[in-house]
């Protein structure tokens, strides 16, 4: 993991005590619906909220793994 995008935040070690506690991904049996995005990618970004702080949806889109299915329902609501 240490080789892409997040590998400043989640360093293969301690991907590599991450990755066994983890499920298997879903099988979609006819191939159709939306792909899950990468665990690698899902974990890097919880790490990196986790660290910072910051909301899950103020995570740049290239970086956070449920962008592409962002829509106004996961906008951020303005509280009165």
């Amino acid at each position: 993991m240490g080789s892409n995008d997040w590998g400043w935040i989640t360093p293969d070690s301690l991907w590599n005590l991450v990755r066994p506690l983890l499920p298997p991904s879903r099988v979609r049996p006819q191939g159709c619906g939306t792909q899950d995005p990468p665990d690698e990618v899902v974990f890097a970004a919880i790490v990196c909220v986790l660290e910072s702080g910051c909301a899950w949806l103020a995570l740049p889109a290239p970086r956070r793994p449920d962008a592409a299915n962002a829509s106004a329902s996961t906008s951020p609501v303005k509280v009165p």
